[in-house]
């Protein structure tokens, strides 16, 4: 349903408790301004919150123009509007926490209304309203009760406050019995102060994991580093030792063949000693022999000048 219902208007209004105050314009933006879906969506019920009814609908948003609080539903039972239109529950309710944010809004059949003058329904024959609400803590001057953010009235509502509020308890158990579930077992309600606090420490948390594993990566990549850094070294040192002992094989294969002498092995460091030394040189050196352009490193030339060698 799309239409504005009227449900409250500005005003000097008894409540279902006996209790009279004063309802201002500013107390009907309080309540449009406290009601929050998105942390708890009020439930359209019959009847009274006392009363073991289940929500027939859910008030979508509410809104004042001039003295008058209306509400939008949304997802409304059929068979709650086919009641509505028979004009089985004329009179309208409204029920307030004690911070002044709807409870509910509640559809009365015979009960007499707290209101008069809210204009009709298209389902109503005529309008009404009883209303209810619990104040918070009580600051009692000359017998009247002047809790923030409420109108002054009579005391006699702190006598049954505990009351009540154990009725209203009872009355969610009870809901909650019918579906087989416990009260723990229901979502909690939260203020955006939770709501903040909440997102705050997940983000805290998810950016506390990213650093966690950003870090394990890095060391990972570190331990990486030095395992391929040492592989290489491993590497350069066996690359090394199959030189020398390139070398060597070479130098004992000339001294075989008679063309590498022991007195060569003793003018300064001896020539395999310094073949050694200019293995690992990478230096190219480049010459022609004829018209053939050749390169050659330190230790292809003394291999080829000691080859040549009668």
């Amino acid at each position: 349903m799309n239409q504005w219902i009227p449900i409250f208007k500005a005003g000097v209004h008894t409540d279902s408790n006996g209790n009279k105050g004063l309802w201002t314009e500013a107390d009907l933006d309080n309540i449009v301004k406290k009601y929050l879906p998105q942390l708890h969506e009020a439930p359209v019920v019959i009847g009274h919150p006392k009363d073991n009814a289940p929500a027939y609908a859910w008030v979508k948003a509410v809104k004042r123009e001039g003295d008058m609080l209306y509400y939008q539903e949304t997802k409304a039972q059929p068979e709650f509007d086919e009641m509505r239109r028979r004009g089985m529950f004329k009179k309208r309710s409204i029920s307030l926490y004690p911070d002044g944010s709807l409870r509910h809004i509640g559809y009365l059949g015979a009960m007499p209304p707290a209101i008069k003058g809210l204009p009709d329904v298209a389902f109503s024959d005529d309008g009404g309203l009883t209303i209810e609400f619990e104040d918070g803590k009580c600051q009692v001057s000359s017998g009247k009760c002047q809790a923030q953010g409420h109108p002054t009235h009579d005391t006699r509502h702190c006598k049954k406050k505990e009351e009540r509020t154990m009725k209203f308890f009872e009355w969610i158990k009870g809901l909650a019995a019918k579906d087989g579930v416990t009260l723990d077992d229901m979502p909690p309600t939260f203020s955006e102060a939770d709501v903040q606090a909440k997102v705050e420490a997940a983000v805290k948390e998810k950016t506390k994991q990213m650093e966690t594993a950003f870090s394990e990566k890095i060391t990972a990549l570190d331990a990486d580093k030095a395992a391929l850094s040492a592989r290489e070294e491993a590497l350069r040192q066996k690359e090394a030792e199959a030189r020398q002992k390139a070398v060597v094989s070479f130098c004992e294969d000339l001294k075989k063949k008679g063309v590498l002498t022991p007195a060569m092995e003793k003018v300064g460091m001896g020539i395999t000693e310094f073949m050694q030394v200019i293995a690992p040189l990478s230096t190219v050196v480049e010459f022609s022999e004829g018209n053939v352009k050749k390169n050659q490193t330190p230790l292809e030339f003394m291999q080829a000048f000691l080859s040549a060698l009668p």
